[in-house]
């Protein structure tokens, strides 16, 4: 073969290949991800199991293979549920939004695993910081309640406390936490759930009611007299808050480490405000040595009221 001959076959051959279809790599191949009954079933055991050892990410990832390769499987809906509960573990808040809505959407709404689905949704919505949509399911599952369609009614009634709070609704938070306080604890799926978040946020409603004692803003616009008087509330609501928070069972909830915060928060507002005002009122001072003096002798006084510590 000519030297031209050999050119022109290799230039043919090189523009076969160009005009043929790409290879399909394994791991872009259409049959990847495909889930035989047989396997389906495996991944439905194993993601039980490792949901309930704890390993949460192995589970979701099982989960997530099940529901999108086999959504008609006979535990397809169990595993949305399962799968929106691993992921609220990981704190993977939009997925575990998606699942509980997928299930929602499944079911109509419809069934008593439907309001359970509807209380963890509620349960995402508050640790996402989204107090509104939580409220709005809570305030939707008691009107169930109070139709006999709802059992577990003590659940939701401590999502409303909590989503009045993220909503800074203190007075509103107060009053539907005493109306929590009054259901037995049977009407919640988790008595012990229940009784941890109860006790949090009454702490968490005692820190914020002895914060008002002490708003900065205002104490500049305050006379001695009336410093004073807040500080020495402010301690003595302290000294309550630190009988309830006494009173608390150790434990690494979410409910406790709000409890912990709260109490921490109002001790350091109790800190800040035994330092006294940043100014004098203008109709106490009016000239530079006048709020001087005004200062040093309020300070004097506050640090007498703040030597001891609330206990």
């Amino acid at each position: 073969m000519s030297l031209f001959a050999s050119r022109l076959f290799a230039a043919a051959s090189l523009l076969l290949l160009l005009m043929l279809p790409p290879a399909v790599s394994r791991a872009e191949s259409p049959q990847d991800g495909e889930v035989t009954a047989t396997e389906a079933e495996v991944l439905w055991k194993r993601a039980t199991s490792e949901y309930e050892a704890g390993r949460y990410e192995s589970a979701a990832h099982d989960l997530r293979r099940l529901t999108s390769r086999v959504p008609t499987h006979a535990h397809a809906l169990e595993a949305l549920k399962l799968l929106g509960e691993a992921e609220l573990k990981l704190r993977r808040y939009p997925d575990a939004t998606k699942a509980f809505q997928t299930y929602l959407n499944n079911t109509q709404g419809r069934g008593e695993s439907s309001n359970i689905v509807r209380t963890l949704l509620a349960e995402t919505h508050l640790q996402a910081g989204r107090p509104t949509e939580a409220l709005l399911i809570s305030e939707k599952m008691l009107s169930k309640a109070q139709a006999q369609r709802w059992n577990r009614p003590l659940d939701s009634q401590i999502h409303k406390v909590r989503g009045l709070l993220g909503l800074k609704q203190d007075k509103r938070a107060e009053s539907a936490l005493k109306l929590a306080r009054a259901r037995p604890l049977a009407q919640s799926g988790d008595p012990e759930w229940a009784s941890d978040w109860m006790s949090s946020l009454e702490l968490q409603i005692k820190a914020r009611q002895c914060d008002a004692f002490l708003i900065p803003e205002n104490l500049t616009t305050l006379d001695e007299g009336q410093v004073i008087d807040r500080l020495k509330r402010h301690k003595q609501c302290i000294a309550e808050l630190a009988n309830l928070y006494s009173r608390r069972p150790e434990s690494a909830s979410l409910a406790s480490v709000q409890a912990i915060s709260a109490n921490d928060q109002a001790r350091k507002t109790f800190e800040r405000a035994c330092e006294g005002p940043a100014r004098a009122p203008k109709k106490v001072a009016k000239t530079a040595e006048e709020q001087g003096f005004y200062l040093r002798e309020l300070r004097r006084k506050l640090a007498e009221i703040c030597s001891s510590q609330p206990e």
